[in-house]
């Protein structure tokens, strides 16, 4: 059970800590109220900063400060290998047991089912905007039902980037996902 709790615990910790106060309004971009936001930070850096009404931010893996937050993965073969077996040391089956619960907990299937109604909200957008998302495998998940639920619109996909190397990481995932290459704006 320790394992399970503390690393949410920590970075709750951590994140708590973190000053956004110091944010130079020379950086913030404009951000339309008006729009639906999916968070991947765990700070109220949106509410806060932006002035975006809370109500329309899912933090998709929680938000501090807040105990439960999310350190979610992809892949269910991760606690799918912490089989039981009668030979095991209980020490060792125990912790295998709070693995899985963990695993089992942060599992991206889970979450996205838990969210349908956000994911169903999305069917009248046009445009998908990415900032400081790094799109890596670990939250495809999460991209594919957003392009699933707004492929009908043929939205446009903005992104931002760091480098020649990131946009062109950015442009492989989003065509992984089966955005059409003229919809890719970066």
């Amino acid at each position: 059970m320790v394992f399970s709790k503390r690393i949410p615990y920590y970075l709750n910790n951590w994140i708590c800590e973190l000053n956004n106060n110091k944010v130079s309004k020379k950086l913030v971009k404009d951000i339309y109220n008006q729009n639906f936001f999916l968070s991947f930070n765990y700070t109220n850096t949106l509410e806060r900063i932006y002035r975006i009404d809370r109500n329309k931010i899912l933090h998709i893996h929680g938000k501090a400060p807040n105990k439960k937050l999310i350190c979610g993965h992809r892949d269910s073969r991760l606690f799918k290998q912490y089989i039981q077996n009668e030979d095991d040391d209980v020490r060792i089956v125990e912790g295998e047991n709070i693995i899985t619960e963990y695993f089992t907990y942060t599992y991206k299937d889970k979450i996205i089912n838990f969210y349908q109604d956000f994911w169903n909200g999305l069917e009248q957008v046009n445009e998908i905007h990415i900032l400081g998302h790094s799109l890596s495998n670990i939250d495809l998940p999460y991209f594919e039902m957003i392009n699933k639920k707004t492929n009908a619109n043929c939205p446009k996909w903005y992104f931002s980037y760091y480098s020649t190397e990131e946009l062109e990481h950015h442009k492989k995932q989003l065509l992984s996902l089966g955005v059409p290459n003229s919809n890719i704006n970066p």
